[in-house]
């Protein structure tokens, strides 16, 4: 049986298995992860994956196919992996060492994870991925924000927000300096409020610093009518919207709309923050009716043992419109675990439309409810 190369790891591992080859040497020829990663991935993939992988360890530098399927992000020429990292939690995880970190962020780049997302206003998560990214920079497309910034202070964090065409400059300036790039592939208003987009000195303030070639390209981080507002202006590369198996209404109007304008589609909390497997009915109002919804749904359609938030994702990461789904995690099994769920084919048209027809019919449900 012949070898090809052009294949992700379990196509790479079947053709193995098929072949009878159980060589270590081969192996070790053309698995593409780095060897902590591919001990952490292969814990992953162990429900489905053959012995074959066994205790072996691989090395990346032979095989430099990427795992992750790749989107373009729109029409900036940019081509990102499905699976985005996002940088908030590494900025505000409790009680441990930053530096941990470093290790996380670097086995998410042998992963195939080429999106990067951060921002001023996720503490130290801008620092920590210039660190990670030092010899690596042009494998990523690196996104940050402006806007809004956490500082340090004598007593812990004080949030800010600029919206002037100064204050985003500076903001972009920091953000190049803790990263240590000369440039930023995207920089995107970080859910601005209306006004802020009305006024335009923060727009302005990108504008500028693309033109200087320190930005390569505009977006914003924005929901509903200031997400609406954005496409009026015509002025943004990308979208970062909530899109979720429990927040679906984006997909119907506004993702459409954005994409059809050519903006690249970046989904933040695909998972809704887990909010399907958590076991009791959280007190924050909006994740509340988000459960609530969860607890109507039919997750049968999922595979046999598969969690929720591992279907949320797959639903996510199905519709073709989407450029990048951002997960953020300071856990390296996680990580690796959400690597294996954007590697796999997307859901049938069947489940699919039926997972929606459960939502809306689970959203109807509640809403008589409330109104009894």
């Amino acid at each position: 049986m012949p070898l090809v190369r052009n294949r992700s790891i379990v196509g790479a591992q079947i053709h193995c298995a098929l072949a009878h080859i159980v060589d270590g040497n081969w192996i070790r020829r053309y698995n593409p992860l780095g060897v902590g990663s591919a001990q952490i991935l292969r814990d992953a993939y162990s429900p489905f994956l053959p012995p074959l992988l066994g205790e072996t360890i691989f090395r990346k530098e032979d095989y430099r196919t990427p795992m992750l399927p790749q989107r373009p992000l729109g029409n900036t020429g940019l081509t990102v992996s499905l699976l985005g990292y996002g940088g908030a939690p590494i900025g505000f995880a409790a009680m441990t060492p930053a530096d941990s970190f470093l290790p996380l962020l670097r086995q998410a780049l042998d992963l195939g994870i080429n999106f990067f997302d951060t921002a001023p206003d996720y503490r130290d998560s801008e620092a920590l991925l210039g660190e990670a990214l030092q010899g690596r920079r042009e494998q990523v497309v690196l996104a940050s924000k402006c806007g809004r910034e956490q500082r340090r202070t004598t007593t812990g964090w004080a949030a800010e927000e600029d919206w002037s065409e100064t204050g985003v400059r500076q903001m972009i300036e920091g953000s190049l300096r803790r990263l240590r790039t000369e440039y930023l592939d995207l920089v995107q208003l970080h859910s601005p409020p209306q006004w802020a987009l009305d006024d335009g000195a923060a727009l302005r303030g990108l504008q500028r610093a693309q033109a200087e070639g320190l930005v390569r390209h505009i977006g914003i981080s924005a929901d509903g009518e200031v997400a609406w507002r954005a496409l009026e202006l015509g002025s943004f590369a990308t979208l970062q919207v909530s899109y979720s198996i429990l927040q679906q209404e984006p997909g119907v109007k506004l993702i459409p709309a954005a994409a059809a304008q050519g903006m690249g589609i970046i989904v933040k909390q695909p998972v809704a923050n887990g909010i399907a497997d958590l076991p009791a009915r959280p007190s924050h109002p909006d994740w509340a009716s988000k459960w609530d919804i969860a607890q109507r749904l039919d997750w049968v359609r999922g595979k046999a043992g598969e969690r929720r938030t591992d279907l949320a994702l797959r639903w996510v990461l199905t519709n073709p419109l989407i450029s990048t789904a951002i997960v953020g995690t300071t856990d390296p099994q996680h990580l690796a675990a959400n690597v294996a769920l954007a590697t796999q084919p997307p859901l049938d048209d069947a489940t699919y439309q039926h997972i929606e027809a459960t939502y809306y019919a689970a959203r109807w449900q509640l809403n008589e409810e409330g109104a009894a």
